[in-house]
């Protein structure tokens, strides 16, 4: 069983000048760690030496590297940092790329095949390509950018450049394995998909890409029930064959109605009528774990705020599995949440709802929350917006 610890996939490399730059990235990709069953794009730059009288610049070297499946890169950017006093104790970021470089391009390494642009820095240093590039899968593409000097280089002393993936940025890749969208993905021609990056100027960028599909059972309970503890929501859990997942935390909506003004939803207090958090039990029906909420501080008020108050209604429920779940590849788990309903009133009809919620709303509360938390193969760490199938509504239990 995974333990639940994030698996750092980053290795530090030296900086380096001019041509052993351009050697010591190149040369250190065969030390970069890929998990067994993990889809994706590796890329490592390091810095360069920008020497007065040149007129081509080369910024970075990097392989990008396909796992499993063909990608289609078709949007990436890199911030072009700069120093003005040849120093490479700090890279203050002093120096204007935009000043310095125009008709930048990215070139395959051997070939000088010409893979995006020409294109200038922006005003934000940025160089952002938009030119589509294909890697097969199992293959690498090793490739550099260039760019030219501007005509208004001063003299003084070597200024040194470098071009990185800049902290967290949107790479658009078609998945030509999958037809499935996530809704809140950009989707350019047939099908794409929007990834996190996220790198600093040392060390290898990592581009993942793990599979996790949610859905609603067609045994998921609905229509009428009797107070008491319940089954509320039932749903599949599906990894891709393409690697094993790990599931970790869930977060669900609870709808709810009081129609007697019992506050029987409500959170917090010490009386037996309020929810708190041991209401809720999660079973995996495909295995017969269980795991049942004992924290009193994984109940959420509709704000995403902890509910500990015994006027404010519940509203969201998070269940953090004491060990995470590993879904083998290919495999799908049915789950089934219990919630000890004894409060809804048969007489006024109270109804319940269970919902998956939608990254993008959890995700802006002021405290943030996640739909869901699971890992891929390789140990990197996804969210909700990494799910296929959200949100995912469940059935309404009438009383």
């Amino acid at each position: 069983m995974r333990t639940k610890t994030k698996v750092s996939t980053k290795t530090k490399v030296a900086l380096a000048i001019g041509a052993l730059g351009l050697a010591a990235a190149g040369s250190v990709m065969a030390a970069i760690p890929t998990g067994p069953g993990l889809t994706i794009l590796e890329t490592r730059s390091g810095n360069q030496e920008y020497v007065q009288g040149n007129d081509n610049v080369v910024l970075t070297t990097m392989d990008f590297h396909a796992r499993k499946i063909d990608l289609n890169i078709t949007d990436y950017q890199f911030e072009v940092i700069g120093d003005d006093d040849a120093s490479f104790s700090t890279i203050e970021n002093d120096a204007r790329a935009i000043d310095m470089f125009d008709n930048c391009t990215l070139k395959e390494t051997g070939t000088e095949t010409v893979i995006g642009g020409p294109i200038a820095p922006d005003g934000s240093n940025m160089l952002v390509f938009t030119d589509d590039f294909s890697i097969l899968a199992g293959t690498s593409v090793n490739a550099y950018i260039e760019c030219q000097s501007a005509n208004n280089v001063t003299s003084g002393d070597d200024d040194i450049y470098a071009a990185r993936i800049s902290k967290r940025t949107w790479v658009t890749y078609t998945d030509s394995s999958s037809t499935i969208i996530p809704a809140n993905k950009t989707q350019l021609g047939t099908l794409n998909r929007g990834v996190n990056m996220k790198g600093k100027q040392t060390s290898a960028t990592i581009l993942e890409k793990g599979k996790i599909t949610f859905s609603l059972s067609s045994s998921s309970p609905s229509g009428a029930a009797i107070p008491g503890d319940i089954e509320v929501y039932r749903f599949n859990v599906t990894a891709d064959s393409s690697g094993d997942d790990y599931l970790d935390k869930i977060l669900f909506e609870v709808f709810t109605t009081d129609n007697a003004s019992s506050n029987w939803n409500k959170c917090g207090g010490s009386y037996s009528k309020y929810l708190d958090a041991a209401d809720f039990t999660l079973y995996n029906l495909s295995t017969g774990s269980s795991w049942t909420l004992g924290a009193s501080n994984t109940l959420y008020d509709g704000s995403g705020n902890l509910c500990t108050s015994s006027t404010v209604q519940a509203q969201y429920v998070k269940m953090d599995l004491t060990t995470m779940e590993t879904i083998p590849a290919g495999t799908s788990y049915t789950y089934a949440l219990y919630m000890n309903a004894t409060g809804p009133s048969a007489v006024d009809d109270d109804n319940i709802q269970i919902e998956i919620p939608p990254q993008s709303v959890v995700s802006s509360f002021t405290s943030a929350l996640d739909a869901v938390v699971w890992y891929d193969e390789a140990g990197n760490m996804l969210d909700g917006d990494d799910v296929n199938g959200l949100p995912l509504t469940g059935n309404t239990l009438v009383f």
